[in-house]
């Protein structure tokens, strides 16, 4: 486990950690999320992303997907916020 991943547990604990997919921040406006079953919605405010368990939903401005390649997402623009809906 890595050093976010260890104070994000202590912060919220264990069973609150996404397991099912990475998310790896590029920069300052820019975001991987592997591995993608696909696309749910899209707009320049919200990205809706479907897992193989679960959702992710990202707020912002300006996001657009960058590329969406073999189960990898890259994403640009400002994140304001992100919620994990684990089935």
């Amino acid at each position: 486990m890595g050093f976010l991943e260890k104070v994000i547990e202590s912060l919220i604990g264990e069973d609150a950690l996404p397991k099912n997919f990475r998310l790896t921040v590029v920069g300052k406006s820019g975001f991987f999320i592997e591995p993608v079953k696909a696309v749910k919605s899209f707009s320049s405010e919200k990205i809706e992303v479907e897992l193989k368990k679960g959702e992710v939903e990202f707020v912002g401005k300006n996001l657009f997907i960058k590329k969406y390649i073999d189960k990898d997402l890259f994403v640009s623009g400002e994140i304001l916020s992100f919620t994990v809906k684990n089935d």
